[in-house]
C-alpha cells in the first residue's frame, strides 16, 4: 500500500472510531441510568453471552485539594509531622532544562556538565489530524454505500492487504 492509501485508511479508521466512541458514550449513559449501584447485566447477542456490565457501588476517597491549607493546619497542631525540604526553585529548574535542551547537553548559563540532568532525543511520532468534517464525510460515504468497510478493516481481522 502506498503512503496515500495508508493515510486514507488511517483517516477512515479515525473517523469510524470517533463515531463508535460517541455511540459508546451515549450507550454507557443510558445503561447506567437503567441500572442501580451493584447491578450486573449480561450482554447477550442472539443467544450468545458476549460480556457483562456492572454499575459499581460508589467508592469513598480522600485527596488533598489545598496542600498549603493542610500544611499550615498540620504545622500548627502536629509540628513533628511536618518536614522541610531543600529543592531547586521551579523557575531555575525551568532555566536549566531550557538551556540544556537548547545546547543538547546538561548546562545552565554557560556552565556545562550539570549533574542530575539528562538530555535525550525522542522517537518520531505519527500524528493524525482528521479534517473537521471527516466524521460526516465518512458517515455520508457509508450511508451511500461508497465505503468498503471490509477492505478498511481487512488488516485488523488478519486479512492480506
Amino acid at each position: 500500500m502506498s503512503a496515500h492509501e495508508l493515510a486514507a485508511r488511517l483517516a477512515v479508521l479515525a473517523a469510524l472510531r470517533e463515531q463508535v466512541d460517541a455511540a459508546e458514550s451515549v450507550t454507557r449513559e443510558r445503561l447506567a441510568a437503567a441500572m442501580k449501584a451493584g447491578d450486573r447485566v449480561t450482554a447477550i447477542v442472539g443467544d450468545v453471552g458476549v460480556g457483562s456490565a456492572t454499575l459499581t457501588r460508589p467508592t469513598r476517597y480522600a485527596k488533598v485539594t489545598r496542600e498549603d491549607l493542610l500544611t499550615a493546619w498540620v504545622a500548627a497542631r502536629y509540628p513533628d509531622e511536618v518536614e522541610t525540604r531543600t529543592q531547586v526553585r521551579p523557575s531555575f529548574l525551568r532555566a536549566i532544562l531550557a538551556d540544556s535542551k537548547d545546547a543538547g547537553r546538561p548546562c545552565v548559563r554557560g556552565e556545562l556538565d550539570v549533574p542530575g540532568v539528562t538530555v535525550s532525543v525522542g522517537q518520531p511520532r505519527l500524528q493524525h489530524r482528521p479534517h473537521a468534517d471527516a466524521s460526516q464525510v465518512v458517515r455520508d460515504m457509508w450511508q451511500r454505500g461508497e465505503l468498503d468497510l471490509p477492505a478498511v478493516l481487512q488488516e485488523l481481522t488478519g486479512g492480506e492487504s
